[in-house]
C-alpha cells in the first residue's frame, strides 16, 4: 500500500522547528513529543553526540526491539504493510548538500507536516500494529 500523507506535529507549541526525530519517534512509539525528546536525549549523553545522529536513532530503536531494514527507493513507491508502523530514515539532496529526515509511516498513513513522499529511504524500522485482543491479552499477563 502506498502511505497517504497525514499532516502530523507533535510539538507542544506546533512549532516547525526541524525536530522531525522528535516527532517521528513520538508517532511511532506513541508517547508524546517531551518522552520522545528525553529518550532521545538520554541516549545522545551516552554516546556523547547529538540526537539527531543515526547512532542514537538505531541504538534507542534496537534497544527496544525493533530491527533495521534496507528499503531503496522512494517512499511514494515503497509498499508499505498497512498493519504496522513503520520509522523511515529518509535523505535529502538539495544542492551540493545531503541532509536525513525520520518520519513514521503508520496504517498507511505518512505522519509529518509536509508531504515527504519523494524522498529516498536509506532504512527503515517497522513494528506489527497489535489488535484490541492481542493488548487485551498482553495487558492480563
Amino acid at each position: 500500500m502506498k502511505a497517504k500523507f497525514e499532516y502530523y506535529n507533535a510539538n507542544p507549541y506546533k512549532i516547525d522547528c526541524e525536530d522531525c526525530t522528535i516527532r517521528a519517534l513520538s508517532k511511532f512509539l506513541n508517547i508524546n513529543w517531551e518522552n520522545a525528546y528525553m529518550k532521545l536525549f538520554n541516549e545522545s549523553i551516552k554516546q556523547k553526540v547529538q540526537f539527531e545522529t543515526s547512532t542514537v536513532i538505531r541504538s534507542l530503536l534496537d534497544d527496544l526491539g525493533y530491527k533495521e531494514k534496507d528499503a531503496p527507493g522512494k517512499i511514494c513507491n515503497f509498499n508499505f504493510n498497512n498493519k504496522k508502523d513503520y520509522i523511515v530514515l529518509c535523505k535529502i539532496k538539495k544542492h551540493k548538500e545531503t541532509k536525513y529526515h525520520l518520519v513514521c509511516i503508520s496504517k498507511g498513513f505518512l505522519y509529518d507536516t509536509f508531504d515527504s513522499s519523494n524522498y529516498e529511504i536509506i532504512l527503515f524500522w517497522e513494528k506489527a500494529v497489535q489488535n484490541d485482543k492481542t493488548k487485551k491479552s498482553t495487558k492480563a499477563q
